[in-house]
């Protein structure tokens, strides 16, 4: 289990720092800590965290975002296989956030690590992930990949006509969409022209049909959130 838990690292919402010794006296008493013999793997980090011209700085002068990094940094000491992070871009403004999601990407692709995040901003994790677990009150509710979750949120166009195939018609035939599904309730959803809608009313309109409702719809993660929670 010792052998299993030096494979993964981690840092939660807050990391655990000591507010009066600098940047690297941090990283280095995580090094010792973890048992990693290789002594430049803080200046490393420091250099891949952006950290190194605060290296001598004290943690209870950094600003948030800098803490967050060196966060990361102190999860980074042991070369884990797997980073845990919790709630990572909590309480950082919109510029390090991007900067964070970059970091991370980077990790990802150039060393291979695998992460899990926990978070309640869904937008992050949704520019990130590839895999989704919506967990409530201890359960786990759902597992999607990325593919799988955008086609729940995805944007279409209802529409309701009592001409339902001659609808069909024009849809295939003037305006060449074969993304569409019929419903139960007779309306059909189109996954195109969501940024266009006119244009299939315009189609619409030039055949003589008439149509009930055109509207663009769809569901933001928060919305599928919290249908899949409150069990809607």
């Amino acid at each position: 289990m010792r052998a299993l838990r030096r494979r993964i690292g981690s840092t939660i919402e807050e990391p655990a720092l000591y507010p009066d010794f600098s940047v690297w006296r941090n990283l280095e008493l995580q090094r010792i800590l973890v048992g990693n013999p290789d002594k430049s793997i803080c200046d490393e980090l420091l250099k891949l965290l952006d950290l190194s011209d605060v290296r001598t700085r004290t943690v209870k002068k950094l600003s948030m975002g800098m803490r967050q990094r060196l966060g990361i940094a102190m999860a980074l000491v042991g070369n884990p296989e797997m980073l845990i992070l919790d709630e990572p871009v909590n309480g950082l403004d919109p510029k390090n956030i991007s900067a964070l999601r970059e970091l991370l990407q980077k990790l990802n692709e150039e060393q291979g690590i695998t992460m899990l995040i926990s978070s309640h901003i869904l937008k992050e994790p949704y520019l990130l992930a590839t895999d989704y677990i919506i967990i409530h009150r201890g359960k786990i509710l759902e597992c999607l990949s990325h593919e799988q979750l955008a086609a729940k949120c995805e944007n279409y166009v209802r529409i309701s006509t009592d001409d339902l195939p001659e609808c069909v018609t024009v849809l295939e035939k003037e305006l060449h969409v074969l993304n569409y599904k019929v419903m139960d309730d007779r309306t059909v959803h189109v996954y195109a022209f969501t940024e266009e809608p006119q244009r299939i009313s315009r189609a619409l309109t030039e055949h003589h049909i008439a149509v009930g409702e055109l509207a663009v719809q769809g569901r933001s993660l928060e919305d599928y959130f919290f249908a899949v929670t409150s069990g809607i």
